[in-house]
């Protein structure tokens, strides 16, 4: 388990993480990462995508969708909930993702 790996680190290194914890879990290691980074997620969604297209720069770096579980929690008055976000098979959101996560990148840059 680890919590917001990404603190104290610079972007670059939090994508390069993200190519860790790729490599890692090919090697039958699980984990549980408690995490704000657009970045480290981005280029997980990434290695999803180059998988599925057959264009990763090193076969180590190759992880299927289904080998990720993103989970979103939530807590409020009447407790903690979790809802499980899908990604299809170019490592895109299937499903509807909560406000507050991805956008703020998108709405600075356009």
């Amino acid at each position: 388990a680890v919590e917001q790996p990404e603190l104290h680190l610079h972007p670059s290194a939090q994508a390069r993480m993200g190519d860790l914890f790729v490599t890692q879990a090919k090697k039958d290691r699980l984990f549980l990462i408690e995490t704000h980074s657009e970045t480290l997620m981005l280029r997980i969604f990434r290695r999803i995508r180059e998988t599925k297209r057959g264009k990763l720069p090193r076969p180590e770096l190759e992880i299927a969708r289904d080998s990720i579980s993103l989970l979103y929690v939530a807590t409020s008055n009447a407790g903690t909930s979790i809802t499980p976000i899908r990604l299809d098979e170019q490592g895109k959101f299937a499903d509807q993702i909560p406000g507050g996560f991805f956008e703020e990148g998108f709405d600075e840059l356009f």
